[in-house]
């Protein structure tokens, strides 16, 4: 029997104390967070909210490109396949059951992905919404939609020629002037020189219009350089908040009515025409309007010229109706496609229709005085027909209601005014050319309604309006003037009295009874200059009353009279024609509602402590 003795045998080398399970549970923790559900709003959330504080709702999207895998895959080692299907696993999670609530929308190569941030019970609470879409080879523009940042996979086993010719035809697709930031994964196990593969891949000759920077992260390798083992996920945190960090940030929009937008461009610089002092010609207004115009044109296109990409995704609309998501993106978020040429080319086109032509028709004819009432009355349906004309033209409206609201303009906005022994028509230009351009601009624009611009541009049209430079005291009203047609009465009436005057010097009156009638009738002239806003010219002092019937005889207007005080009794004693008659009546109603007017205005003024 052979004893065998281990005693020459070295004694046993320590090692020190290994702690296995430590190791194994570690390198466990490791893997487990390597592939664990990252939601990508809630890495970039805080990073796109210091980028754009005062959005309310933050849409952001990146666009993910890995290599094809399956049949005719560019993919030869299983190492390719694994980095592919951990970066989708990452970035475009399955939704799971209804227990993953912050993956609010999943689709096979589409993960929509949210975050809130604030308490939902304040009022600066601000949702995120991200999105991941992957492209490949086949996906059109239009999956291109929207984007604000790239995420290229560089394969490890595939040619750096050929991924570079991918990356190129990828960012050339961007649209030119979008600036969007690249972020370069690369799969290799081993260590690489960052600056060899970027120049490899032809970074540097891209156009800064399109990636305006770039980011090479090996996925590998944590940021000390040293080798995990496995895909790290903190590189990945770290690559997507850098996206952010550099992503175009959103520009602050306001939608607007486009009626309102004009109108409040038209406010400042009508108030400036009317109060120019200088005799207004209609065409000023013409060109305030047009330029008006262009101006909103210039806004609009100032604020999609600060979106090529095409912000916000279409992908928002595939939100459930019924969520919070939904309603806070259609209430803070433009509609998809507000910048596109599609939208905004037929909107410049309606409003190029709203311009208004000059009057086509002469008008000096209004610069020639009326002495007669048939004047007064050809020259009203004169400029009645001219304002018929041109609504038709402007509006497309029909002639029967073109003509209905001709008559109510000129009604309510032309004034008679007396210069010399003349009336003259005086159109209030302002007023007529609001009411035109409100038919104008719906005729064109309300099948857009609305548009988007800045909210700087916005900011100068939000004012409140200042009263002060509207010429009325806030708490008081404004009084209208009597319509045209019932100052042509009166003025009828008191030249059908002067022609009776007239008359009664023929028949030999006495002087002193010509003299006291008709400084009784001025009495009544004296108020109608007050309706018309006429000024009372120089009177004629006199006490010798032959030279009084001389100065009527000699033509001398009884308009051009003062005010004088004429007897009751006497007054009451002239026996007048029919039309006088019905003419002194309808001026005694308007100096009754006048004087009913006037009664209330006290009472206002008393009441907002402006009488004693």
């Amino acid at each position: 029997m052979i004893s065998c003795s281990l005693s020459f045998m070295q004694p046993p080398v320590s090692f020190g104390n290994i702690d296995l399970d430590r190791y194994l549970m570690e390198r466990s923790q490791r893997y487990e967070k390597s592939w664990s559900r990252l939601n990508i709003a809630d890495v970039t959330a805080e990073t796109l909210k210091e980028r754009n504080p005062k959005s309310v709702c933050l849409c952001w999207k990146i666009v993910l490109h890995c290599p094809m895998h399956g049949p005719g895959s560019e993919m030869h080692n299983l190492n390719d396949q694994q980095s592919s299907h951990w970066l989708r696993s990452k970035l475009m999670h399955h939704k799971d059951g209804d227990h993953d609530d912050e993956l609010i929308f999943s689709h096979p190569g589409l993960s929509i992905w949210k975050k809130w941030l604030g308490n939902k019970s304040r009022m600066d609470l601000t949702c995120c919404l991200s999105v991941v879409k992957e492209i490949s080879e086949e996906s059109d523009l239009d999956d291109l939609m929207g984007t604000s940042a790239v995420v290229f996979l560089l394969s490890e086993s595939i040619s750096l020629d050929h991924q570079k010719i991918k990356l190129q035809k990828l960012l050339n697709a961007l649209p030119h002037d979008s600036n969007l930031p690249l972020l370069i994964l690369s799969d290799s196990s081993t260590k690489e020189d960052a600056s060899a593969i970027i120049s490899s891949l032809g970074l540097h000759e891209i156009e800064a219009s399109r990636a305006v920077n770039f980011r090479f992260t090996s996925l590998y390798f944590d940021e000390q350089g040293e080798k995990i083992g496995f895909f790290s996920d903190h590189q990945l945190r770290e690559g997507l908040q850098w996206l952010a960090r550099e992503s175009p940030p959103q520009p602050l929009l306001l939608r607007v009515g486009i009626c309102h937008l004009v109108q409040s461009h038209l406010n400042s610089s009508f108030d400036k025409i009317s109060q120019s002092g200088a005799a207004v010609d209609p065409i000023q207004y013409i060109k305030a309007f047009n330029k008006a115009l262009d101006q909103l044109i210039s806004m609009v296109v100032d604020a999609a010229s600060l979106n090529p990409s095409s912000w916000p995704c279409p992908e928002i609309s595939l939100l459930a109706k019924s969520g919070d998501e939904r309603r806070f993106a259609e209430q803070y978020l433009p509609t998809s496609g507000w910048s596109s040429n599609t939208n905004l080319k037929p909107l410049f086109l309606a409003l190029g229709e709203c311009k208004l032509p000059n009057f086509a028709d002469d008008i000096s004819w209004l610069n020639r005085g009326c002495y007669m009432p048939e004047e007064m009355e050809g020259q009203k349906l004169r400029f009645e027909n001219l304002l018929v004309r041109y609504l038709v033209k402007t509006t497309n409206m029909q002639m029967s209601f073109a003509r209905i609201e001709a008559s109510g303009l000129v009604q309510r906005n032309v004034q008679l005014v007396l210069r010399g022994s003349a009336y003259f028509f005086v159109p209030t230009w302002g007023p007529i050319f609001r009411r035109i351009i409100n038919w104008v601009i719906p005729t064109y624009s309300e099948p857009f309604g609305s548009c988007y611009i800045l909210e700087q541009d916005a900011a100068p049209l939000l004012q409140p309006l200042d009263k002060s430079k509207l010429g009325v005291a806030e708490g008081i009203p404004s009084y209208r003037r009597p319509p045209l047609d019932e100052m042509m009465e009166f003025i009828c009436s008191t030249l059908s009295m002067q022609k009776y005057d007239e008359q009664h010097m023929a028949l030999g009156t006495s002087g002193r009874h010509i003299s006291d009638e008709v400084q009784g009738r001025e009495d009544v002239i004296e108020v109608g200059r007050h309706l018309l806003n006429i000024e009372t010219p120089p009177r004629i002092v006199t006490n010798d009353y032959t030279s009084d019937d001389d100065a009527l005889r000699s033509g001398s207007s009884c308009l051009q009279r003062a005010p004088a005080i004429v007897s009751n009794d006497y007054a009451s004693s002239i026996e007048l024609p029919a039309e006088v008659i019905k003419g002194k009546e309808r001026l005694n109603g308007l100096l009754d509602k006048w004087e009913a007017e006037l009664n209330k205005v006290d009472r206002i003024l008393r009441l907002f402590g402006y009488q004693q």
